[in-house]
């Protein structure tokens, strides 16, 4: 029995660049479509992956430090870890030092010390953040101008996660304007001082991911000009499952939220999709 993929018109997978093609199923039971299956899905390409392979995340734009708002507590809390104990938006941050954060483990050139409210400032806009906020940003790892691995533990695999990370350095030095850090992924480029003065704020940058393993790894490299990697704080949060089964009940647009359970499109790296007895009478043809 051909079984038909839920794709329709050109409006369906914005951006992405290959064409899936037809898959056949032997009976109407469940077919999950894992990575090593079919249907990963990229931010630019739908391709088969090795299913111990870990997705690539994708990253938001880079947004510069305003408040405790900035702070995403969508989902659920997994971990966050900042230089001292503070709540922000109503998430909870564990004090860490060095370059072991709990779930969080940082390696390679780019990490090998940690400094403690370093990179505070009594004046400028960091003044004007609230007490629990400038806890968040104020301590952090550093390193040399070599490439910092960050690498995310204790995730579950099939679920999808946000993944905060902040860069700072409030400091009156001559230096600071010109520091900045790419990270790895969908690459997005983030400035320790986005006014390049003292009392300046860094930015920060949201990124979403679906777990194929129980760990995740990404890479900061640093400017190499001004050199010194730098990672202030960390938040992983709980988004839910990353496995999308079609329903189709809005129609037959691969797309659209309300035509998946849960209601998301599978368009996060990593997601899976799904296929089961319900979903055969809302499916069009390729």
């Amino acid at each position: 029995m051909n079984t038909k993929l839920p794709l329709n018109s050109s409006s369906h997978l914005v951006g992405l660049s290959r064409t899936i093609g037809r898959f056949i199923a032997k009976t109407k039971a469940n077919m999950r479509l894992f990575s090593a299956a079919a249907l990963t899905v990229g931010a630019a390409a739908l391709a088969p992956m090795a299913a111990s392979a870990q997705s690539a995340i994708l990253w938001g734009p880079a947004t510069t430090i305003s408040g405790s708002a900035d702070v995403t507590n969508s989902g659920t809390a997994v971990y966050a870890y900042a230089g001292a104990a503070t709540t922000n938006n109503g998430v909870a941050f564990t004090a860490v030092s060095g370059t072991t954060w709990g779930h969080v483990s940082l390696s390679g050139g780019g990490f090998s010390g940690y400094a403690g409210n370093a990179f505070a400032f009594n004046g400028g806009t960091f003044a004007t953040l609230s007490n629990a906020y400038t806890k968040v940003i104020a301590s952090g790892a550093y390193g040399g101008d070599a490439t910092g691995v960050v690498t995310l533990n204790g995730l579950n695999p099939g679920e999808q996660y946000l993944v905060q990370i902040w860069l700072n350095d409030s400091r009156n030095n001559a230096t600071t304007e010109q520091r900045t850090e790419t990270i790895a992924g969908t690459s997005v480029t983030l400035k320790y001082n986005s006014t390049g003065v003292a009392g300046g704020v860094g930015q920060y940058a949201v990124g979403i991911f679906a777990a194929t393993s129980t760990n995740e790894t990404f890479l900061l490299s640093p400017n190499p000009t001004t050199g010194s990697g730098q990672l202030n704080a960390i938040s992983v949060r709980d988004v839910g499952s990353a496995i999308k089964t079609w329903v189709g009940t809005s129609g037959t647009s691969w797309g659209t939220a309300t035509d998946w359970n849960p209601a998301s499109a599978p368009t996060i790296p990593g997601d899976s999709v799904l296929f089961d007895a319900a979903s055969t009478a809302n499916l069009a043809t390729v």
